[in-house]
């Protein structure tokens, strides 16, 4: 079975009947409708800018396919563009509209399987033949560019998601040699936007995973990779770092842990935590003088930990403020002034205050070290 496309043919809707040997209609213009053989339409779902036969995808074309039983037309017209395949024939290819030929394609099975000749539905007769069924269709004139950028536009029935937008992007500026910004300015989309996604593509299928079933936003996930990038040094702005070199797994894990926090909405906030366990282990004051006249403890109020609001920012790489690093500079400066040598030792005299705010700086550097790599610790 052919499973490639040799060229596109430049063509018009005539071309098309004639390739087939089939007659036009007169006057058919490019763009008008006109009714094809379904079985000399080819379909390339790897070559499309979305997963049409994924969970979402297969659930689509079921109820379209439970639409055509009652007799109820739920199509996408199909727009196809006129092809030469590796064995030299010329066939219609659908560039949009893959979800209604697989709902046309189960309908006919449906049909042979029912022993049933044939169903109007609207203006079209479905037949348990796919040799004798003719559909509507759409056709365009365009080059292998153009029918990519053809793909990503006409996304009506439903669109790609981020991961799938960046994927068939990469493979368009491989196949066709354009950059990020030619494709961004074609498709109308902020060429910022796409590269900040573009990151995804040396994401783990974990983290793939929990963005494909909605359980955090694409560009959250790619804000991640980011900061474990920049908490590990990494610059993927260099032309010489392969970012698909780089376990990201522990990307996977953060991004869960954020969503187990932001599914739970509140959390106690740590300090909250500890007095609560502090006063659940403490001993029962048994032996204290009973106060006869207080109110039983039943009556009092019962107090609950106070909750506080999670933010992201506790989830983000923390660094050196600006007056933090001038004070470093300067102390590092003041430390260089006073340094005298003793032979092979350098000593340095400095007053008690100068060492207390080397201390206080020591332990903030310390504090957002082990910040940064706690968040993306294998706990």
């Amino acid at each position: 079975m052919t499973t490639q496309i040799a060229k596109t043919l430049p063509t018009s809707q005539a071309l098309i009947y004639k390739a087939l040997n089939q007659s036009s209609k007169a006057g058919a213009r490019e763009g008008k409708q006109n009714k094809i053989r379904f079985s000399d339409i080819v379909i390339f779902h790897e070559k499309n800018c979305r997963n049409a036969l994924d969970a979402k995808g297969l659930a689509k074309i079921d109820e379209g396919f439970e639409s055509l039983k009652r007799g109820e037309e739920f199509l996408k017209t199909i727009t196809v563009v006129l092809v030469e395949l590796e064995d030299g024939k010329k066939r219609p290819r659908v560039i949009d509209g893959h979800h209604s030929y697989e709902m046309i394609a189960k309908f006919i099975s449906y049909l042979k399987d029912q022993g049933i000749e044939k169903v109007k539905i609207g203006n079209t007769t479905f037949t348990n033949n796919p040799d004798t069924t003719y559909i509507f269709v759409d056709s365009v004139n365009l080059d292998d560019y153009g029918q990519d950028l053809y793909m990503i536009k006409s996304q009506n029935t439903r669109k790609s998601d981020p991961i799938e937008l960046i994927t068939f992007i990469d493979s368009m500026m491989k196949n066709h040699d354009k950059k990020l910004s030619e494709i961004a300015k074609d498709i109308n989309k902020p060429e910022s936007t796409l590269k900040n996604l573009m990151v995804l593509l040396n994401a783990p299928s974990e983290l793939i995973s929990l963005v494909k079933d909605d359980k955090i936003k694409a560009s959250r996930a790619a804000a991640l990779m980011r900061e474990y990038m920049k908490v590990n040094k990494i610059d993927g702005r260099k032309k010489d770092t392969d970012l698909s070199q780089v376990d990201f797994t522990p990307v996977t894990k953060l991004a869960q842990r954020e969503i187990d926090i932001f599914e739970g909405g509140e959390v106690l906030a740590e300090s909250v935590a500890k007095a609560v366990t502090a006063a659940t282990d403490a001993p029962a004051a048994t032996d204290a003088p009973a106060a006869t006249d207080a109110p039983a403890a039943t009556d009092a109020p019962a107090t609950t930990p106070k909750k506080r609001k999670v933010t992201r920012q506790a989830l983000k790489a923390q660094n050196l403020k600006p007056t933090e690093i001038e004070n470093l500079e300067q102390l590092a400066l003041l430390m260089a002034e006073r340094t005298t040598q003793d032979g092979d030792k350098a000593v340095i005299e400095i007053p008690v205050a100068i060492a207390e705010q080397l201390h206080k700086l020591a332990d903030a550097i310390k504090e957002k070290n082990e910040h940064n790599k706690a968040l993306f610790s294998a706990e």
